[in-house]
């Protein structure tokens, strides 16, 4: 027979009542890995956004889906982020007059791996190609 205090007993039925309720079911499905389709219309925009999350408890990250990320996002067992990733225009940062005219792909996408790191670590080693999906001028 297991005897369980009064005080402890009322905080699982207040946990369960809290998770029985919560429209944000997300504990009971796991993430599945999505490769980004980039589209013509992609190209033009010159930019995607990438979603990535991992457990709290792990140190696996995963790309994901942007339903995924809305669904996960809001869970206490995972983390997750985002990237405005940069696929078209220059390699590097076109430099006039000592200031940046245009950022290039690399330099962008390397400042929000950096970004992403802060909140999820592991994103360095996660995205290692920064020119992933770029398409030069």
């Amino acid at each position: 027979m297991i005897i369980i205090s009064q005080q402890r007993e009322n905080f699982l039925k207040e946990r369960y009542q809290i998770l029985s309720n919560s429209e944000e079911i997300s504990f009971l499905f796991f993430p599945t890995i999505h490769i980004p389709k980039i589209e013509k219309n992609d190209f033009e925009n010159g930019f995607i956004l990438r979603f990535f999350l991992k457990k709290v408890n792990d140190k696996f990250i995963t790309e994901i889906d942007n339903n995924q990320y809305d669904l996960f996002s809001t869970s206490p067992f995972y983390k997750t982020t985002s990237i405005n990733w940069k696929i078209t225009g220059p390699r590097n940062n076109i430099i006039k007059d000592g200031r940046v005219e245009i950022e290039g792909v690399e330099d962008h996408n390397l400042k929000e791996i950096q970004t992403a790191e802060l909140t999820l670590q592991g994103m360095k080693q996660k995205l290692t190609n920064p020119l992933q999906f770029w398409r030069g001028f």
